[in-house]
């Protein structure tokens, strides 16, 4: 009996050592065992083989801030394909103070862009200024002279563009300052031409109730450096100086703040400007202070000219403007307060 006994316990020992034997991870694919050949760590480990930090990491293959950011691809200016007159400008981190100074470092990223072409000099009383010669072809460009030169700049940042001109003028004019809305044109005075969409609208702004500005045409006071008034046609009996429309003008003050360095024995007058733009749905015959401006962003394009109004007797004598119009005549070149087909093309680049 004790055999027995002692059969059954040696029997029941080798089977329990068996099973356990057969059923420990142990001593089959533990990932934890080196010696095994489905070791995860070795073989399927993501951080050697499938690990996206090395064969799929899309820091290194498909990052869009090395290979597919447009930041470092062709949108640049070099990319830019500029007509006559067309020119860029830069954004800027930090814009420049509206002081009528000009030395922001700002100012140091655009280049100086020439106000030369004459629209208006034929037609009594207007003239050529004094020395220059007269341009080939009829409103081309006119050389500089004492008498008048000017050249500007333009900056941007996302809600405002900087506009920095630089005018020299023997003689500084300005007999309407009694009523802003009579006549600005026939004083000296800056003129500064917007379409935020690069319309090429000539329609006639007029007053109609529902119409909206594709451009405008911003004269810029010398004497009080606070009116802006845009040119739109009509006149109404408004007293609100947001709605009144007089000889054709309506203040848009709030569109620009501008301030003017005057160096009255240089002859040199520093007019610095910042503008918000607005765009074609602007309504023409009232100035609301609540629309917002367009935000501007890198690679728009808009229809631009600068021109200066030069009086050297009781009127203007002449108009000298930024970009080339074509035309025999005053009349015909004298295009940029109704016809935006004819402005030069701003880009904004960053």
């Amino acid at each position: 009996m004790k055999k027995i006994l002692l059969l059954l316990v040696i029997i029941i020992a080798v089977c329990f050592i068996t099973c356990e034997d057969k059923g420990n991870p142990k001593n089959q694919n533990n990932p934890n065992n080196p010696n095994t050949s489905d070791n995860t760590d070795n073989s399927s480990n993501t951080d050697n083989q499938g690990n996206t930090d090395n064969s799929g990491n899309t820091d290194n293959q498909n990052n869009t801030d090395n290979q597919g950011n447009l930041d470092n691809q062709n949108t640049d200016d070099k990319t830019i394909t500029l007509g006559q007159d067309d020119f860029i400008a830069y954004f800027v981190e930090t814009p420049p103070v509206i002081d009528g100074d000009g030395s922001d470092p700002a100012w140091a990223k655009a280049k100086w862009q020439d106000i030369k072409y004459a629209w208006m000099y034929q037609a009594s009383p207007y003239s050529l200024p004094t020395g220059a010669t007269a341009p080939t072809p009829v409103g081309g460009a006119i050389e500089k002279t004492p008498d008048f030169s000017g050249r500007f700049k333009v900056v941007w940042t996302a809600d405002r563009l900087y506009i920095l001109a630089e005018i020299i003028d023997d003689q500084i004019k300005t007999p309407n300052t009694g009523n802003v809305y009579q006549n600005p044109e026939n004083n000296d005075c800056l003129e500064i031409f917007i379409s935020e969409s690069a319309s090429t609208s000539t329609q006639p702004r007029g007053t109609t109730a529902n119409s909206t500005s594709h451009f405008f045409a911003y004269h810029m006071n010398f004497t009080d450096m606070v009116s802006v008034l845009d040119y739109i046609g009509g006149s109404n009996s408004s007293s609100d100086p947001n709605t009144r429309i007089e000889n054709g003008f309506i203040k848009r003050n709030h569109h620009l703040n501008f301030k003017i360095g005057k160096n009255d024995s240089t002859h040199t007058y520093i007019w610095e400007t910042e503008m918000k733009v607005y765009g074609n749905d602007y309504p023409v015959i009232t100035s609301p202070e609540d629309r917002m401006p367009v935000i501007l962003t890198k690679n728009k394009k808009m229809g631009f000219a600068i021109a200066y109004n030069d009086n050297d007797t009781t009127k203007r004598d002449h108009f000298i403007g930024s970009m080339y119009v074509q035309g025999n005549s005053d009349d015909a070149r004298n295009q940029g307060y109704k016809n935006a087909s004819v402005y030069a093309k701003l880009y904004l680049v960053k």
